[in-house]
């Protein structure tokens, strides 16, 4: 119910540029504020007029990507062929070398997919933001944490795209979490006075 109200809003009026918890003694001094940066306060309104944000994160489930490892790391596949074509005490240790190797590679190939991932929603977005990984999360090892600004014309297909390509990620272990649509919060930051 929180965020069908605060969607309301954000569809419905405009968002003023302020810190959270940003407090006035008085109707006259949050005028008197808003007043001085009126300019800057357009500009800002201006540029976010009708669009939105939209939350991506994504994570990894090691186990589930290992065993995709040859499919998503260029140097575990040529260990593979490698493997295939050994005779069986070569093979023995080269399968040794492999899960080493694996344990390294995955998580390169899941920061590599996550990034792919990224550039391919960006290109229905206006802007993107990279965040910090929320602590405690629980849900796999996260690798990317980001924002886009979406115009609201453009979202349709931006979810048509991140539905698609969230099924092919999970499909190799990837755990992809596309929320929104919210306020463009994340986009106030530079125009906000410290």
């Amino acid at each position: 119910a929180h965020e069908r109200v605060v969607l309301w809003f954000v569809d419905n009026s405009e968002i003023l540029p302020a810190r959270l918890f940003t407090l006035y003694s008085s109707e006259a001094a949050l005028a008197e504020a808003a007043g001085t940066r009126g300019p800057d306060i357009q500009l800002v309104l201006q540029s976010l007029t009708g669009r939105r944000e939209w939350s991506l994160k994504v994570a990894y489930d090691a186990q589930q990507l290992a065993q995709h490892a040859g499919a998503v790391s260029t140097e575990v596949a040529r260990m593979d062929a490698e493997i295939a074509a050994a005779t069986p005490g070569r093979r023995y240790l080269l399968e040794r070398k492999r899960a080493d190797l694996v344990k390294t590679e995955v998580s390169g190939a899941a920061r590599g997919l996550a990034g792919e991932l990224l550039s391919q929603l960006r290109e229905h977005a206006e802007d993107a933001r990279m965040l910090p990984a929320a602590s405690g999360d629980t849900q796999g090892n996260v690798v990317l944490n980001a924002a886009l600004l979406v115009h609201r014309e453009r979202e349709t297909a931006l979810r048509a795209a991140a539905e698609q390509l969230a099924a092919q990620h999970t499909a190799l272990g990837m755990i992809v979490s596309f929320s929104g649509p919210w306020g463009p919060y994340r986009f106030l930051d530079d125009h906000v006075d410290s």
